[in-house]
């Protein structure tokens, strides 16, 4: 008498987790379907609707001012004509035992910049580029950055100042 007791208390035991794993599971694909991995901009319009989605599309004015190669030192930004972008900065720390990627590496005498992080603009806003990292080997994926133009040819990217081809010189590294 006292094992089938015991076996009918597992059973209900097991009964019980199953149907609490279930429910947490209906209830985060439930979450994850309501709301997707977009993320709300300033005005509360979704700024990307999807990563799998098809790219925004901008008039060639209102992406024209943030085409092209911003850097700083050995940073470089490169937006492309398509709203996608692509950031390559050096992790400063080198690939080797023990060290965990982003790590620069050599090659030859050229070091290659550990991070690199894929981009797509979702939208743009006067003087300001809203996007979001769709790949990146710092683990920055779907964080979203924002791009905003400043006087003298240069960028804001996130926190950090870039140079176009006419910044001003000395201040943006070698």
């Amino acid at each position: 008498m006292y094992k089938r007791q015991v076996v009918q208390h597992r059973s209900r035991y097991l009964v019980g987790i199953a149907s609490l794993v279930l429910v947490l599971l209906i209830g985060s694909f439930a979450i994850i379907s309501k709301y997707p991995a977009s993320a709300q901009a300033l005005d509360g319009q979704p700024s990307e609707p999807s990563l799998s989605g098809s790219l925004p599309t901008f008039s060639s004015e209102a992406l024209q001012p943030f085409k092209g190669e911003w850097h700083f030192d050995s940073t470089l930004l490169t937006v492309g004509n398509d709203g996608e972008a692509t950031f390559i900065t050096r992790a400063y720390q080198f690939c080797g035992p023990g060290i965990l990627p982003p790590c620069d590496a050599w090659q030859g005498n050229t070091i290659i910049p550990g991070i690199q992080e894929k981009i797509r603009l979702t939208k743009i806003s006067g003087t300001t580029a809203y996007g979001i990292i769709t790949s990146s080997t710092d683990n920055k994926n779907k964080q979203q950055v924002t791009l905003t133009l400043q006087p003298h040819d240069t960028l804001k990217f996130d926190r950090m100042l870039l140079c176009g081809p006419q910044g001003p010189l000395g201040h943006c590294g070698v």
